[in-house]
């Protein structure tokens, strides 16, 4: 409709991204799978069911835009009148906007620590504290290291709060997400459950509008009886669009075109990279391999073609000042930008991106455009039918753990008796399997592979000595992937 307006005055323009027009039977055919639309109007909030059988709208009081902005950016009151204190000062120094912001990341993350595991603060607010807290400790380390190896030493006088040790991030984490948990299945699932189970629907395409696509929506359905598995998608006609890419493609071997551990820091992605390797070999399929100095940006855009699944295990990072900035991290750490990606890479021949990294699935919160992006749209425009993304900085080993045990449903593995499924499917059995599994079991299977004692993967695990017995049962380990696409 705008593109019509607007060719009253130009007639000659055409929209940016041409696609086909809306088929109902095509995105409609699979009794087994709702399409739901979610709303946040002012007065209400609704979700509407686009199935086979018709067309359903069920009411969702706790999804009004006023509600949704304070699941988002709730502030208790010391922090509010912190914040009007901190902007009326600013205000004054216009060029010390990131310094306020530094301030305000540590006058909440002080807030989260003293409230312990009572402490009430919007998702997004949260989000971008803990991801800034993980950024700064790291700088921290990498400072602390340089200092010990010139010998000079580092007293507690050098340890700030942006330094937490893990296990009181971790408890953080997990009150975070519990709490949101909690939120979205009395406010989304549900209301929402009864008229999916009352169309036997199995999958679930969440169409989320404004802010709402900022949040772990699957996460309100964890451990709930018959969980649904979800998916999202940026818009209707988008979704439409992944439908056809994936019906039109070539029937094509499950090849793996894989890009791990580029900048040559990270031992989980090279364990991550045998696992991948091992699994497809046993499917008689080849694994095509960019790993350290071979991952350059031009090896990367030649060899987009090369597999069905494009796999990169790496770096990723999310720039919240400006998102179209948002890279992956090459050899030597060179970029690949966000508005590079569909400009050069062609995916029209993959079933499915993976990017095993950090932050890949964050978008902007507070953006008027209908439909949502970041760093994973870029690989649905260059033409993949599906991302598989995360929503936060994500942890080495478990993430390639849950990777792997994706990959084993998605494609079927005889050897452990597992049948192919949908991606869906199959993040939420890897999100299950995960948070169940044992540190008892994770050593053995470890232990099988036989790593060398001064192998990082080997420390971490000695590091599970802490008589936790389910190490990943946080849902900061495995809730953070999410499906965007078909």
């Amino acid at each position: 409709e705008v593109i019509r307006q607007v060719r009253r005055y130009v007639p000659h323009i055409d929209p940016q991204v041409p696609l086909p027009p809306l088929d109902w039977n095509e995105i409609a055919r699979d009794p087994t799978t709702a399409v739901v639309a979610l709303f946040a109007g002012r007065e209400v909030g609704v979700a509407v069911l686009l199935h086979p059988s018709g067309v359903r709208v069920v009411d969702l009081p706790g999804l009004r835009r006023a509600e949704v902005g304070r699941l988002l950016y709730d502030l208790p009151e010391p922090l509010a009148r912190a914040q009007e204190e901190v902007q009326r000062q600013m205000a004054q120094r216009p060029d010390q906007g990131g310094f306020a912001a530094l301030v305000m990341h540590y006058l909440t993350l002080r807030w989260m620590i003293e409230q312990a595991t009572s402490f009430r603060v919007g998702w997004r607010v949260a989000l971008n504290t803990l991801i800034s807290e993980k950024r700064k400790a790291g700088r921290l380390r990498h400072i602390r290291r340089g200092l010990e190896e010139r010998k000079i030493p580092v007293t507690e006088r050098e340890k700030t709060l942006f330094d937490l040790e893990d296990l009181q991030w971790l408890a953080l984490w997990q009150h975070l997400l519990n709490d949101m948990a909690t939120e979205l299945w009395t406010r989304l699932w549900q209301p929402l459950r009864p008229a999916l189970w009352e169309l036997g629907v199995k999958r679930v395409v969440i169409i989320p509008d404004a802010a709402l696509h900022t949040l772990p929506l699957a996460l309100g359905l964890a451990g709930k009886a018959d969980e649904l598995a979800v998916s999202m998608a940026p818009s209707l006609r988008l979704y439409a669009h992944s439908l056809h890419l994936l019906q039109e493609q070539e029937r094509r071997e499950d090849t793996l075109m894989l890009i791990a551990n580029p900048t040559g820091d990270l031992a989980a992605a090279d364990v991550e990279a045998d696992l991948l390797r091992d699994l497809f070999a046993a499917h008689g399929q080849a694994t095509f391999t960019l790993t350290g100095d071979q991952v350059t940006g031009d090896n990367v855009i030649r060899t987009a073609r090369v597999g069905r699944y494009w796999h990169f295990a790496g770096h990723a990072r999310y720039e919240w000042w400006d998102p179209s900035l948002s890279a992956l991290r090459l050899a030597q750490r060179e970029p690949l930008p966000h508005f590079w990606i569909p400009l050069w890479m062609d995916l029209r021949a993959t079933r499915l991106a993976v990017l095993s990294a950090c932050e890949t699935g964050i978008t902007p919160a507070r953006d008027l455009g209908q439909e949502f992006e970041g760093l994973f749209s870029a690989f649905l425009a260059a033409g993949a039918p599906a991302v598989l993304a995360s929503l936060w900085s994500v942890e080495e080993l478990s993430t390639a753990l849950l990777v792997h045990r994706f990959y084993q449903y998605h494609l079927g593995d005889p050897r452990a008796g597992i049948a192919p499924r949908p991606p869906a499917e199959a993040l939420r059995d890897a999100q299950r399997w995960l948070r169940s599994l044992s540190a008892e079991a994770l050593k053995e299977d470890v232990l099988r592979r036989n790593p060398g004692r001064d192998s990082p993967i080997w420390q971490q695990l000695l590091s599970l000595e802490s008589g936790i017995e389910y190490p990943y049962a946080n849902p900061y380990f495995w809730a953070g992937f999410v499906l965007i696409g078909t």
